[in-house]
């Protein structure tokens, strides 16, 4: 079992930005299972009414696959890719994610399945979640970041956000795979001084 390292308060990164399961959303803050997008300890997350827990376990039975998604977040989504990747957008919700597989799809028979133009979309149930970003101004993080909110809320909600460019890091993990290097597992795009979208990096599809 991997076991995933919140980084600490005396650790270098975005501390203080830390989403923890324990924490209350403040009164009034809205927490619908269809607007709320957040990553907690223990390498989990929540968008809408989708949840994966534990994703580094690899647990049998997990609700990883695009599937699993569509099952929860519904089906009434557009699919686009390549082999081993798909793309995949809820117009109506405001979420896209990137669903990828390091492995061969399989026919009914469970033979690997050669031909490259197949995609993830054709074999949804061996097709990984890899990230899901959300766009639409009713989402929002556990702390109250909402799409829309100026860059100075963000830095009010998340005081120790760590800047990348334009993507701001607003939960930190240590990686349990290479050389444990900090890195995020849910960031923000600010853009116009502004969030423009807001992504959990959940990594399903392995290393």
């Amino acid at each position: 079992m991997i076991a995933l390292v919140l980084l600490g308060l005396g650790a270098a990164g975005c501390d203080g930005a830390h989403e923890s399961s324990l924490r209350k959303p403040a009164p009034g803050a809205g927490t619908s299972p269809a607007t709320l997008i957040t990553a907690d300890s223990g390498n989990s997350f929540q968008v809408g009414r989708y949840a994966i827990s534990h994703v580094f376990e690899f647990r049998p039975g997990t609700p990883a696959n695009l599937s699993d998604v569509e099952s929860r977040l519904g089906g009434n989504d557009v699919c686009s890719g390549k082999f081993n990747e798909a793309s995949v957008r809820w117009p109506r919700l405001g979420i896209s994610g990137r669903f990828i597989t390091f492995g061969a799809f399989a026919d009914s028979a469970g033979d690997p399945i050669t031909d490259r133009s197949v995609t993830g979309c054709e074999h949804r149930d061996q097709i990984q979640v890899s990230s899901l970003t959300a766009t639409a101004p009713h989402w929002h993080t556990r702390q109250g970041l909402k799409i829309g909110d100026p860059l100075e809320r963000l830095l009010e909600l998340y005081p120790r956000a760590v800047q990348n460019g334009a993507v701001w890091w607003l939960h930190t993990i240590r990686s349990p795979f290479g050389d444990h290097s900090p890195e995020p597992d849910m960031t923000a795009r600010v853009s116009g001084g502004a969030v423009q979208s807001i992504t959990v990096i959940i990594g399903a599809q392995g290393d």
